[in-house]
């Protein structure tokens, strides 16, 4: 375990200052620091392939490499950039990837880690790009040796990190601004469920959002056949909706985050578009990236309401209290969908949240057999 302070003093020595990604638990006290240390070296991305632009465009502004965090699970939405603009045969912009390894071989995770979990390093090789394990003891050298070599080819570099390699650092006081609102996640979720009933199909996003909705049909003998849980590809929730509802004739409702909805903000427009009459975008709003640690997103500058009204959505409205929520949901009795809700939410979840105990096979079962697909 190395403390923020060591970590960014050997950072420095190679020439890494500044640093951009997207939030995850592992790096969280990395983030906390930086806020709190010299907020100007640090900005927030929506999505990895984001991130990775903003360290080339500062490397041509400045000639220094920057670092780039993101959990594992993103690497995938890296891959273009990383081999069509950073790669040393294209522009040779070379990065610093802090990447955290989930699903590591020998280290249980869950399903939707597993498979980036045990390619992670034949990917990085097949890319080009040199890594290696965190350790404290060798830290030093991995950067001045290992990532020096790495960098004077024009070629990135990996450092692979777990939760816990980094000691804790407290959160930068007055940084996230509590969301004002009298709704948690467990309240939207209830109210919107209790409202379309098993009269929709629910889709919703990754992590504890779907945990708590599966919680919720667990805690009052609810059917999960209802449900399609997202617990995997983080901001596609809506694709996925979408495409579903193009041919089912079901009701469909989002349950989605705004982590989540930032990650992918393109696809509202191609809802917008296609205009799907019995689709419900809501949006729970509590500027977090509450399932990966809880830092702040940047949706305290999006109005997601005057969003969804731009990209064709047919109706949309904002709510931060229950009544407001009650009555928006009886005014889509009367509006054909598109439709979206913005529901600002306070930050956190149910205390001790379990995972859902069926697989995501099990639960496609379910689905499917729900609709006569078995």
């Amino acid at each position: 375990m190395v403390d923020c302070k060591t970590l960014d003093q050997q950072f420095r020595k190679v020439g890494v200052e500044f640093f951009t990604g997207v939030p995850d638990s592992c790096f969280r006290p990395w983030i906390n620091y930086l806020l709190e240390s010299r907020p100007a070296d640090h900005v927030t991305a929506t999505v990895e392939g984001e991130a990775l632009s903003i360290a080339a465009g500062y490397s041509l502004a400045t000639g220094k490499t920057a670092g780039v965090y993101l959990q594992n699970s993103g690497l995938g939405n890296l891959i273009n950039p990383l081999t069509s603009i950073v790669d040393p045969q294209v522009y040779g912009l070379p990065v610093l990837l802090l990447i955290s390894w989930r699903a590591k071989p020998g280290h249980p995770d869950e399903p939707q880690h597993r498979r980036m979990g045990e390619s992670m390093p034949s990917m990085l090789r097949t890319l080009g790009i040199p890594f290696a394990e965190f350790s404290e003891d060798k830290l030093e050298d991995i950067l001045t040796q290992d990532f020096r070599e790495a960098h004077a080819k024009g070629q990135s570099f990996a450092l692979l990190m777990r939760k816990g390699d980094i000691d804790g650092y407290p959160d930068p006081p007055n940084v996230e601004k509590e969301v004002s609102s009298e709704l948690t996640r467990w309240d939207a979720i209830v109210a919107v469920v209790e409202f379309f009933g098993p009269n929709a199909v629910y889709f919703s996003t990754t992590g504890k959002t779907s945990r708590e909705l599966y919680l919720l049909r667990d805690e009052t003998g609810g059917d999960h056949s209802l449900d399609f849980l997202n617990v995997g590809g983080m901001g596609y929730v809506s694709s996925l909706a979408l495409g579903f509802s193009i041919r089912s004739g079901k009701r469909v409702v989002v349950l989605d985050g705004d982590g989540s909805v930032l990650m992918h903000m393109g696809t509202l427009a191609t809802v917008g578009h296609y205009a799907p009459p019995s689709v419900l975008h809501v949006i729970l709003d509590n500027n977090s990236h509450d399932s990966v640690g809880g830092t702040k997103t940047v949706s305290d500058t999006v109005n997601f309401e005057l969003l969804g009204r731009a990209v064709g959505y047919k109706r949309t409205a904002s709510v931060n209290s229950r009544s407001s929520l009650q009555d928006e949901l009886g005014n889509l009795r009367n509006h054909e969908g598109p439709a979206l809700i913005w529901v600002k939410i306070r930050k956190g979840s149910r205390e001790n949240l379990p995972r859902p105990s069926l697989s995501p096979v099990e639960r496609k079962k379910l689905f499917l057999n729900r609709l006569g697909r078995d």
